[in-house]
């Protein structure tokens, strides 16, 4: 499903489409074991759904990185960033390997703002629910 989405995103904005594929040694490393699509010379978005430990992000950054990607941007939606989460991502800002790391504020994780760029998204919820609350469409928000 998540391939499915990332195809139709990339076709909605009119660029290429990489694929990276992971092994999860556990809770809180991974090993990419497959990298698909040519980054080269190219700016690379990196989109999660979700991070804590941030471990799939930085090691997907390093691989865009390895295979010639000139600038590295991360977007997350739900940004629940550990102490773990945080060293990482400092560190791989610190590193260059990741430019910019770039979360909504939909879990109210906001202690890190040296590293991450927060993206207000409570004006979008409020609608959300005055629609809902009104027995009206959402889908125009999307």
């Amino acid at each position: 499903g998540a391939i499915k989405k990332a195809e139709e995103f990339a076709r909605k904005i009119g660029k290429d489409l990489a694929i990276i594929a992971k092994r999860r040694k556990s809770d809180t490393e991974v090993e990419v074991t497959q990298f698909i699509g040519d980054v080269k010379g190219k700016t690379v978005l990196i989109v999660d759904d979700l991070t804590e430990s941030a471990g799939t992000l930085v090691q997907a950054a390093k691989e865009c990185r390895a295979n010639g990607a000139t600038r590295v941007i991360c977007a997350v939606s739900h940004n629940c960033l550990t102490p773990l989460g945080y060293r990482r991502i400092a560190s791989a800002r610190n590193t260059g390997d990741i430019d910019v790391f770039i979360a909504s504020t939909s879990a109210g994780m906001t202690e890190f703002p040296t590293v991450v760029t927060d993206i207000d998204v409570s004006p979008l919820f409020g609608e959300a629910i005055l629609k809902i609350h009104n027995n009206e469409s959402v889908s125009e928000l999307f």
